[in-house]
């Protein structure tokens, strides 16, 4: 694991902690979801450990059945600080669903590895933007390819309210990609 992801590791779940200290809105009931790739579950886990040791961390992953466990045995006043669960456990998942229902609104949901959202077309994509949350932050370490439109799409992941883009080809008509004779460039 590079300095880099271990790095940015500690500074998600030691920002987690810090908000959850001092932000007294974050009373009883608070819940941030964190989703990470399965290759970096266990590593997630050992930096909240770590770095956040006061902090409730839980596992949502398993069989459909464990899930609704899971579930069944949140109690809205007592939920953990932190749900913690990877992109493909969100797939094809109805107990996420009941989870979401039971919590309300999360906090904040971190996604690691933000750059696999670059496609508004996915399921993928679609699924995760369902989810309530009152702040949510990417972290990637991919840089993005010099492709403005996947750019807009992640910004518009994070702030739906603001930004607004409905295609690739609706975005490059909206800044002036037609037939001006200076290629869209304001004189």
């Amino acid at each position: 694991m590079t300095r880099q992801v271990l790095g940015t590791l500690t500074n998600a779940a030691g920002a987690i902690h810090i908000e959850h200290a001092v932000d007294e809105s974050m009373s009883l009931g608070s819940c941030h979801l964190v989703i990470v790739p399965t290759s970096t579950l266990g590593n997630w886990q050992k930096e909240f450990d770590r770095w956040a040791p006061s902090l409730s961390v839980q596992v949502y992953r398993g069989s459909r059945v464990t899930k609704s466990r899971f579930v069944s045995a949140l109690k809205r006043d007592s939920l953990p600080d932190v749900v913690l669960t990877t992109y493909s456990q969100l797939e094809d998942d109805i107990t996420f669903k009941a989870l979401q229902a039971k919590v309300g609104e999360f906090d904040y949901m971190v996604l690691d590895e933000a750059h696999g959202l670059k496609n508004a077309a996915t399921r993928r994509y679609r699924r995760i933007a369902g989810v309530r949350s009152r702040q949510r932050l990417l972290l990637t370490g991919t840089p993005i390819q010099n492709n403005l439109v996947e750019v807009l799409t992640l910004l518009q992941f994070t702030l739906a309210d603001l930004v607004r883009l409905s295609s690739g080809a609706a975005f490059q008509s909206q800044r002036g990609d037609d037939d001006d004779d200076d290629g869209g460039v304001a004189g």
